[in-house]
């Protein structure tokens, strides 16, 4: 593919027939250089006007503005002009090697250069400025994206390049003392507020009646506290119950703090203690302390459940 990029156009008004064809021809190199480098493979086009040496030129210094690899010569007259566009200016290989001795010092992590700050696209486009001037090897290249050797956790692998997420904890998973910040957060919508009073049958005017709230020091109704248990409760499944067979108390379970409406809230759980079931000795016993915070990081609510089911 060859892009036939000439730099008058850019002087001509907004409007002229030339320019719609020309970002077109532009905006598809460019889908296909960025297409290419996610797969990991290499971009490269040819020119096969033979005679044009000018336009040869900046076809060239377009494909290395796109991100392409390298132009495949058709002659070798070309050779000389396509090694010349895509040999980087002395300038710019200076602060290429810049940036890339700052990523190495950083180990990786963001920083800076200068005034500028310094990031993995930046550093990637700095790595591949010093390839193109032959000073750092090439980055390993994949054919084809696969699943890594190792496995992201929370998940077991049940077949080739296929893997199930994991529900709950096994005894072993269990460490007492650890304690688990569970994401991500809820917000107390209006739509469940209602719809708990209606299930539940509560009347209480605290929940539903605004201008008995502000004859009670209140400025709006309060979300139900069975609500407010469950959201939590609810957030912690995944990890701490999420195989449980049997809930077993749901100890000392206290509200401190008034939610409302539009509240966030987020949880986190204490594991108190782990152990096998005396009766069903392949059962786990799990006692945890859950706790409810809101976006204030004020605990709205606190409980000590215990629960069992297997111990894998």
């Amino acid at each position: 593919m060859g892009i036939d990029r000439d730099t008058s156009r850019r002087r001509e008004p907004v409007g002229h027939p030339a320019l719609p064809v020309l970002a077109g021809v532009l905006f598809g190199a460019a889908h296909y250089a960025a297409g290419a480098a996610g797969a990991g493979l290499s971009a490269v086009d040819s020119f096969f006007d033979l005679g044009d040496v000018d336009g040869l030129r900046r076809d060239v210094e377009d494909a290395v503005e796109l991100g392409f690899a390298g132009k495949v010569a058709i002659h070798p007259n070309q050779v000389p002009v396509m090694r010349g566009a895509f040999r980087p200016d002395p300038r710019e290989l200076a602060d290429a090697r810049a940036v890339l001795s700052a990523a190495d010092a950083a180990g990786g992590a963001i920083t800076t250069v200068g005034d500028r700050t310094i990031g993995p696209p930046l550093v990637a486009a700095a790595r591949a400025l010093a390839v193109r001037a032959g000073e750092t090897p090439l980055p390993p290249r994949s054919r084809s994206p696969a699943v890594p050797d190792a496995l992201p956790p929370g998940y077991r692998s049940v077949g080739e390049n296929r893997v199930r997420e994991l529900v709950g904890l096994g005894l072993a998973d269990f460490v007492v003392g650890r304690v688990v910040e569970h994401r991500p957060a809820r917000t107390v919508t209006l739509a469940e507020h209602v719809q708990i009073l209606a299930l539940t049958g509560n009347e209480a005017p605290i929940h539903s009646d605004v201008e008995f709230c502000k004859r009670t020091g209140r400025d709006q109704v309060l979300v139900c506290g069975l609500l407010t248990l469950n959201i939590v409760l609810g957030m912690t499944v995944r990890s701490t119950s999420g195989l449980t067979t049997a809930n077993l108390a749901p100890d000392e379970v206290r509200f401190e703090h008034p939610v409302h409406v539009g509240d966030t809230l987020r949880a986190q759980s204490e594991t108190l203690t782990a152990r096998r079931s005396r009766s069903r000795p392949e059962h786990r016993v799990v006692t945890c302390r859950i706790e409810g915070h809101n976006q204030d990081d004020r605990r709205v609510l606190g409980t000590r459940p215990r629960s069992t089911g297997p111990s894998r």
